[in-house]
């Protein structure tokens, strides 16, 4: 399928789906402190 955008022209369907949650996952407890940083930041 193919929607027509009044910007972008025809774009396929996939670009507006949607594929679930994008937010990183918590560190565990016991993480390592280089986990809970590249998680933080």
């Amino acid at each position: 399928m193919r929607i027509v955008c009044p910007f972008c022209g025809e774009r396929e369907l996939g670009e507006f789906t949607c594929l679930g949650d994008a937010k990183p996952l918590r560190p565990a407890a016991g993480a390592s402190e280089d986990d809970v940083f590249d998680y933080v930041y």
